[in-house]
């Protein structure tokens, strides 16, 4: 109730606080409560100004690729895998959400048919950082197929859509490789 003319309460006990200690239940639940009035201890100490606890920086929005924008897309490495449990294989889980910063990942892109009947390449991406759910990095292949898509492209993707993986420790001495050849990725022909 506030105070006022409608107000049975007096306005010398409207700075008053009080704690139940009738019983001794109560009393040993709010002594605690009573010290903290007469201290002026919050409970909870609020919380420290300045950054915020999520990142500061402005994150540029990320999507995955359509077939409609980009002519091209990623394939799921999960399902794949759930068609064709024994001969396709692919990283745990575990290891898919965990991969990080300069891990190398390859990603299954898939476009519509050229004239030749190839719908698609494996290709390797560095891992340059995280935006939400997704990974997002630079391709470190030149593709043979997707003609949209260029050496160090920037690709978001899923853990979904990983089929292999290099640890950021191991990458060095397989990017050598990637960089002085055409793609060695597979090609998948579109039956």
């Amino acid at each position: 109730m506030s105070p006022g003319r409608d107000c049975a309460i007096p306005t010398h006990f409207g700075g008053t606080f009080v704690i139940d200690m009738t019983t001794p239940q109560r009393r040993s639940r709010n002594f605690e409560l009573l010290l903290r009035a007469i201290y002026r201890v919050p409970k909870f100490a609020p919380p420290v100004r300045g950054a915020p606890l999520w990142s500061t920086q402005r994150r540029k929005a990320v999507r995955l690729a359509t077939a409609e924008t980009e002519g091209w897309w990623l394939a799921s490495g999960v399902a794949r895998n759930q068609m064709h449990p024994r001969t396709f294989e692919i990283p745990s889980e575990k290891a898919r959400h965990g991969i990080g910063e300069g891990d190398l990942a390859k990603l299954s892109f898939e476009c519509q048919p050229d004239d030749m009947g190839f719908a698609g390449e494996r290709m390797w991406v560095r891992v340059v950082g995280v935006n939400g759910p997704y990974f997002v990095g630079k391709l470190s292949n030149r593709p043979a197929v997707i003609r949209r898509l260029r050496f160090g492209s920037r690709v978001a993707f899923l853990p979904e859509h990983v089929i292999s993986m290099v640890p950021s420790e191991d990458a060095p001495l397989f990017e050598p490789a990637l960089k002085r050849q055409r793609s060695r990725a597979k090609i998948t022909k579109k039956k």
